[in-house]
């Protein structure tokens, strides 16, 4: 066989699938719309059933339905108005929780500075006389750690105190 009889051959078998398959399709779809016709139809009837469900508990329950509305109602306020008071007591009860937890951060603060100007003092006192003395040198290494270990300490004292002031002011402010 040539090429030009399997192409005619080709031709004539795809030709047969696409007008095979295009009927098939059609057969698909006009299945499908009949299923969906019958369904539409059904769910008509049910809907008309319910209509008629509905008008018969409106005129029933229409008092218990409000009666129960206003119920809900005088209940919904209520939870609100408390829900309200709760959320205020909330409120307070935390701004005073962050008030002690920074009042003790300004006291823990407060100590360490006292503490750190106590070990100045007690350096002042017991340290700084010999240093002082005129034998001991400014090239000395112990007197150059004394005076170093002195000054930090000094500025940690401070840091401290600066420390506890700032948290000082917050409280003072609220």
């Amino acid at each position: 066989m040539t090429v030009e009889a399997w192409n005619i051959v080709l031709s004539s078998v795809t030709l047969v699938l696409v007008t095979g398959g295009g009927i098939w399709l059609k057969y698909v779809v006009d299945q499908q719309l009949k299923s969906k016709d019958s369904a539409i139809g059904a769910l008509e009837a049910a809907i008309k059933a319910k209509d008629a469900q509905i008008d018969g508990l409106k005129a029933d329950s229409s008092p218990a339905i409000t009666r129960a509305y206003a119920d809900m109602r005088k209940h919904a306020d209520q939870m609100t108005g408390d829900s309200q008071r709760l959320s205020e007591q909330l409120s307070a009860l935390t701004q005073k929780q962050l008030q002690a937890n920074n009042l003790v951060v300004v006291k823990q603060a407060s100590s360490e500075a006292k503490g750190l100007l106590r070990a100045t003092d007690i350096l002042d006192e017991f340290l700084k006389p010999e240093l002082m003395k005129p034998e001991a040198r400014a090239d000395d290494p112990v007197f150059r750690g004394f005076v170093r270990a002195y000054e930090l300490m000094l500025d940690e004292a401070k840091d401290r105190l600066n420390a506890a002031k700032s948290g000082i002011r917050p409280i003072t402010e609220t």
